[in-house]
């Protein structure tokens, strides 16, 4: 029996008996308007700079490109802000320059900003330009919010009393007597104003490090808000917990937390690759190079499967409950954003959420277990065979639906097929153009789904209706998003997952 039809039968046991509607996703809801594309036009961009700059128009500056990034529609705002890297020939230089520049997307019947009261040059602090043929205002960047820590956690010395005073305090009395001689910052992952990930490779002298064993390297995180707090909590439960004897599973021990600074301190977990990175290359892969990288995938499937269950049935019961309704607000909170600029997307929005609202009353939630909350294939390392699993800044109690359909919702996602320049907001795609390559995609990473499924239920047990409605939300977020995110050229894939998935499983 092959995958969709084992999803299919298994959905038959449990799911609502109403028939999923074909007409319910309407591409008119979807149809990006004409403003917001203009804005992404770098032609345009240069028009509206000769017209409305003094510089651009004298000809002191000449237009070379623009790119606008991360752009996002926040919650509680009426626009979208984000990055313009503009490129620019200035008369007195010869070389090229880009700024990084602060922009905001006005929609349709919100207030423009108020004119300058005062010419400002190009470059000055409170320097702006409105665009009002694109509704785009271009501002100088203003600056960040930064880690506290990250200075002290960067430098070698600093960094090398930090770490050696909170392992020694971890209450592990193999630590008691650490003594660290020198310690090398490597920062891994680094999202300036929020996170932090540091990687440091620890040195002892010759005749310590031969009679301890000692750590040679730990990973120090600081996050803005408290999700550092919630991870070190987590992790101390799951280190009480059967998981930290784990034979399938690795976890990092936790070391430290400081909660003036934020900073968790933690002991490593060995990488080769993460799963992420497998699944991406089985995905990508020609028929010759399938079976062997196929028979790996499956390895370690079973094996993060496993350890999935055996972390839902340790009894680490730490951290906030989270449920399905709360999942719902925060779709809802995404539909709330963008009524304000894309009224007919909640139309839309409102039935569906409906139509799942009653299904999840018929099918009432599993028992609560500890979850993991961010599981995706990026938070599972490998190596050599084994598997451990990171980043337990959202560690809750939840029903086992959750960290599976999370899991199974970015596989799926991961599917897609990206064009060139999926970097910018690229022209919208019509989901009837889904081409046959990318089905073929989405059906191995639908398959990739079930084989997963189906050996975590070797081991432990969840509702696939439930699983099916959290992924029914999930989806939805995934589409909000691209919208919250102007991410145009992603919209008809997650339209199309997300009517390939109500239709298949009929939760509406």
């Amino acid at each position: 029996m092959n995958a969709t039809a084992i999803v299919q039968n298994e959905t038959q046991k449990e799911a609502p008996t109403e028939s999923a509607n074909p007409e319910m996703i309407n591409q008119d809801q979807f149809d990006a308007p004409e403003w917001l594309t203009n804005a992404m036009n770098a032609q345009a961009i240069a028009s509206g700079l000769k017209q409305h700059s003094p510089e651009f128009a004298s000809g002191q500056f000449t237009f070379i490109s623009s790119e606008i990034h991360r752009l996002r529609l926040r919650d509680g705002e009426t626009f979208w802000s984000g990055i313009c890297h503009l490129t620019f020939s200035d008369a007195m230089h010869r070389e090229p320059r880009t700024e990084s520049l602060f922009c905001m997307l006005i929609p349709e019947g919100q207030p423009e900003p108020a004119a300058p009261t005062e010419t400002v040059p190009f470059g000055a602090e409170n320097w702006r330009c409105y665009l009002p043929e694109l509704r785009l205002e271009l501002s100088m960047r203003p600056q960040g919010a930064k880690l506290d820590a990250l200075a002290d956690l960067t430098d070698p010395n600093t960094a090398r009393h930090l770490l050696e005073t909170s392992i020694q305090a971890s209450g592990n009395p193999a630590y008691r007597n650490l003594r660290i001689e020198s310690c090398q910052p490597q920062i891994m992952r680094y999202k300036p104003g929020s996170r932090c990930t540091i990687l440091y490779h620890l040195d002892y002298s010759s005749t310590l490090a031969a009679e301890n064993a000692w750590p040679n390297v730990v990973v120090a995180k600081t996050h803005h808000g408290d999700k550092g707090k919630i991870a070190y909590d987590g992790m101390v439960a799951l280190w009480q917990s059967p998981l930290r004897a784990s034979g399938t599973v690795a976890i990092a021990e936790p070391l430290a937390y400081f909660p003036e600074s934020r900073v968790l301190v933690q002991g490593p977990i060995h990488e080769e690759m993460t799963l992420k990175e497998l699944i991406q290359k089985v995905l990508a892969a020609h028929d010759a190079d399938k079976t062997a990288q196929h028979a790996l995938l499956h390895d370690y499937l079973r094996k993060t499967a496993a350890g999935l269950a055996e972390l839902h049935q340790c009894g680490a019961y730490c951290g906030d409950v989270v449920t399905w309704d709360d999942e719902l607000t925060e779709v809802f909170e995404s539909r709330d954003t963008l009524d304000t600029v894309l009224p007919n997307l909640t139309i839309f929005t409102d039935d569906l959420i409906g139509r799942l609202q009653k299904a999840a009353q018929r099918w009432p939630a599993d028992a609560l277990v500890p979850t993991h909350r961010s599981f995706r294939p990026a938070q599972v390392l490998l190596h050599q065979g084994d598997i451990g699993f990171i980043d337990f800044d959202g560690f809750c109690q939840a029903e086992p639906a959750m960290d599976l359909a999370l899991f199974m919702t970015t596989v799926k996602n991961m599917a897609r097929i990206k064009q060139k320049g999926d970097s910018n907001a690229n022209a919208q795609a019509d989901p009837a153009t889904i081409s046959p390559a990318q089905i073929e995609r989405l059906d191995l990473a639908e398959a990739i789904c079930e084989f997963f499924l189906t050996e975590y239920e070797k081991h432990a047990t969840a509702s696939r209706t439930r699983i099916a409605l959290w992924e029914s939300l999930q989806l939805l977020s995934l589409l909000l998003g691209s919208w919250k995110k102007l991410k145009l050229d992603r919209l008809a894939y997650c339209q199309f997952m997300l009517e390939r998935h109500l239709e298949r499983h009929q939760l509406a």
